[in-house]
């Protein structure tokens, strides 16, 4: 018998074994592992002292089982039959594969047992356990193949069978060596392949780094001759790098590396991935100080399986990140509002343009613990508590003091002159009686919009972007009430300079609630009475009018 992929050992009645170690380190051994045909006709697999380390688990009796054997045949099947009439096959390997894809052998479905037949890479080059990638059918019926990460994720497709070739595969135009075939009926459906020449020995693979390849064997240099390998490139492959992982890659090579604050789980095993240096401060319920900050990142394209939102601002998408734990990024633009990503982040990669969301800050959340971090690229750490108490106690500060001494300079122009409007003039007498939603009298944007958003408990969004992360939310809030008691309508209500920069510094110090600014829209009609009642008469020349409209 003629032997094409390696020593057949055929093993026969009544019982046969085959004995083989795994080699410990230089000149030792470990168990001895005992692969045995058992007088039931089960095979199995011992280790010793252990036991059963795998069977063929054959439930049903077999007719004659002093006759079994198992035999590898000339096309790579391992097979457990019955040795007076062969064609009688119990069990066989063809159904089980693991990484490797041989000609006769099939990739598809049992559409009554529901058994999948499908390629299961390696954990690692060592290590034949399953690892992370696999290739199967569609088994929604479409007569192509997929390539997926952990069984769930699917990053490439073969395209359609249209009876020659696959629509994705473009080296298929070319074939002159590969016959392919898809088969779907009531039983099953599966794609198998021959080959033309059936001298030539080939291969389908799927290896650990993700990536399928059709190999042929050259017996010339006696080694295995790439005909195709899908994806094309490694940044092709979806979760190289494992979580919290990035995927660098130029002309010539790639490689990975953990993101700021994460180290490898396992060195040098990538596909596990990177976790991190130290705990999140959110979840650790006994611990005080700090709050977690986050890692502005410049070059990287955004991951998959966001949650997005469009109606948000950049602070309330960076608040709602920082308010729930389980949020581990957010990313915000113009364009398409802010996206946040929950649980373990997978397949970032280092990239010029955010994955076609040009102009989208991908910020990822670092532990409370970690050191202040100022990295190339543009990646800088957000919400450093010095920086951003100075920036954000300027934002408070000068606008405040400008607005109320605007104001105060506005009215004391209308007690000692007039002001003009649409070829009119008004006193300032007149001024204060105009209701203020419906007349385009004196208003200010800034107080009536902080206050609609503070009463509506969406204060956040009055943060400008540039100001970074706050060192926590209810940091932000502090500053936001300190802009609006400066803004009230009753002196003794406004807190003097001396005062905001005592509130900014005494970070626990109780804050009193303010009320509503003087000039909002919505002033309600008690206050237009107590306006009225104080002002006087309404004038009654021939160039202005006084009324009292209803809303």
């Amino acid at each position: 018998m003629e032997l094409k992929y390696g020593i057949a050992i055929v093993q026969s009645v009544p019982v046969a074994t085959g004995q083989f170690s795994d080699k410990l380190g230089e000149g030792g051994f470990g168990p001895v592992y005992k692969l045995e045909l058992l007088s039931d006709g089960n095979l199995v697999l011992l280790k010793n002292p252990t036991g059963t380390v795998w069977s063929t688990a054959l439930s049903s009796s077999m007719p004659n089982t002093t006759k079994a054997e198992a035999v590898i045949l000339d096309d790579g099947n391992f097979v457990l039959r019955d040795g007076s009439n062969p064609s009688t096959i119990y069990w066989q390997s063809f159904d089980y594969p693991t990484d490797t894809w041989l000609p006769g052998a099939k990739l598809g479905i049992n559409k009554h047992t529901g058994q999948v037949q499908r390629l299961i890479s390696w954990k690692n080059s060592e290590d034949p356990a399953p690892g992370m990638f696999s290739v199967g059918i569609d088994p929604n019926g479409s007569s192509q193949f997929f390539i997926e990460w952990n069984r769930s994720h699917r990053y490439w497709s073969s395209g359609e069978w249209n009876g020659e070739r696959f629509s994705l595969i473009p080296e298929m135009r070319l074939n002159y060596i590969y016959n392919y075939s898809y088969v779907s009926n009531e039983n099953e459906s599966y794609f198998t392949y021959s080959l033309y020449n059936t001298s030539i020995l080939s291969r389908n693979v799927i290896g650990v780094h993700g990536q399928m390849q059709q190999l042929t064997w050259i017996e010339g240099p006696w080694s295995w001759n790439l005909f195709w390998s899908q994806p094309k490139t490694p940044g092709e492959v979806y979760g190289l790098c494992g979580v919290f992982g990035v995927f660098h890659e130029n002309s010539s090579s790639y490689y990975c590396e953990c993101l700021k604050g994460f180290k490898p789980l396992v060195r040098d095993d990538w596909l596990r991935g990177c976790v991190r240096k130290s705990p999140l401060q959110c979840q650790n319920k006994t611990s005080s100080g700090e709050e977690d900050c986050f890692l502005r990142m410049s070059d990287l394209a955004l991951p998959a399986n966001s949650k997005t939102y469009q109606k948000v601002s950049a602070g309330r998408c960076r608040w709602d990140c920082m308010e729930n734990c389980s949020c581990m990024a957010y990313a915000y633009n113009n364009n398409n509002g802010c996206s946040l990503w929950e649980g373990d982040l997978i397949n970032l990669q280092q990239s010029g343009v955010a994955d076609g969301r040009a102009g989208a800050e991908f910020c990822i959340r670092l532990a409370a613990s970690e050191p202040e971090l100022q990295i190339g690229n543009g990646n800088t750490r957000t919400g450093g508590n010095v920086k951003w108490k100075l920036r954000t106690a300027l934002a408070v500060a000068i606008p405040t003091t400008l607005i109320t001494l605007g104001l105060f300079m506005y009215f004391r122009c209308l007690c000692k002159g007039k002001l003009t409007r649409k070829g009119k003039e008004y006193t300032g007498h007149d001024i204060m009686l105009f209701d203020f939603d419906t007349n385009p009298g004196p208003t200010n944007n800034e107080s009536s919009s902080a206050w609609k958003l503070w009463s509506s408990n969406k204060a956040s969004d009055l943060m400008d972007p540039t100001l970074g992360d706050p060192p926590s939310p209810s940091m932000l809030l502090r500053y936001i009430n300190i802009g609006l008691l400066c803004v009230q309508e009753s002196p003794a209500d406004r807190p003097t300079m001396s005062d905001v920069i005592s509130m900014i510094v005494n970070e626990h110090v109780a804050l009193p609630e303010p009320k509503q600014p003087a000039f909002v829209a919505g002033r309600n009609m008690a206050d237009q009475g107590r306006l009225m009642s104080s002002a006087g008469s309404p004038s009654t020349n021939n160039v202005t009018i006084t009324a009292i409209d209803a809303r």
